[in-house]
């Protein structure tokens, strides 16, 4: 092999290398948060990592009990920074944006995660943008579902759903503003809860270990709602599909 050839194939190992460094980025709450391995709590993040195509790797900067509005410090100090051309940032909030901050946690300085729908909106506009300035790719997921079922009657109870129902609409307002791609985690996931009976739910969420939490998916619901991304995703043939094992 002479020079002219060698240096030809140097330079498309290096493109080869460089098509497959792209980074899954996480933005979000606790239901997409990095969880120990130790706990009961899972991460449909988390459960992706497996299913991820060669030489693509998981940062996962989700914070439980984070907002679009507390969340704005870890995404501009560590999110944005690791964030490079090429690279897919998903955008998971709403399930925290309608609700204030404990008190006891105000007065140790947290900020207040409330904000309303148009202060919602404007701060998913803000991080497409930073996330389009770099050249990256924004996508978004509504929240998953809680567990709305009465325990009186065992059966589904869309008013327990709460006020995460007007975020994710909102988000799907912005999706079709901005021309962004978006997973419905919330219409898939209420696809995989509710045709359940009440018994067999409990098992994908927190309820199931301590006995009162319809929030938080267990490890065997983070891999249910991990499954129902990848089954959206590649049956409508999204280009983020690409960073996954093909099936």
């Amino acid at each position: 092999m002479n020079t002219k050839q060698i240096l030809a194939a140097l330079g498309c190992a290096f493109v080869l290398s460089s098509l497959s460094a792209a980074d899954l980025i996480f933005a979000g709450d606790s239901t997409l948060a990095p969880r120990k391995p130790d706990v009961d709590y899972g991460s449909w993040g988390d459960a992706l990592q497996s299913e991820l195509a060669e030489g693509v790797k998981i940062l996962n900067f989700a914070v439980s009990g984070t907002s679009t509005k507390s969340f704005r410090k870890a995404w501009e100090k560590k999110l944005m920074p690791k964030v490079k051309k090429g690279d897919w940032v998903v955008v998971q909030f709403g399930i925290n944006d309608p609700c204030h901050t404990r008190k006891d946690r105000l007065e140790k300085g947290e900020p207040d995660r409330y904000c309303e729908l148009p202060e919602y909106r404007e701060n998913l506009r803000r991080y497409i943008a930073d996330v389009r300035a770099k050249e990256a790719k924004p996508i978004f997921c509504t929240p998953i579902t809680s567990r709305a079922v009465d325990e009186k009657t065992g059966k589904w109870n869309e008013k327990r759903r709460g006020s995460r129902v007007a975020y994710a609409a909102a988000m799907r307002e912005i999706a079709e503003e901005l021309k962004v791609p978006l997973v419905d985690m919330e219409a898939l996931t209420i696809a995989v809860v509710k045709p359940m009976d009440a018994e067999a739910s409990k098992a994908l969420f927190m309820i199931s270990k301590n006995g009162k939490d319809n929030t938080h998916p267990t490890k065997a619901g983070a891999a249910k709602f991990a499954e129902a991304f990848l089954k959206d995703v590649r049956t409508r043939k999204l280009e983020i599909a690409s960073l996954f094992k093909t099936r």
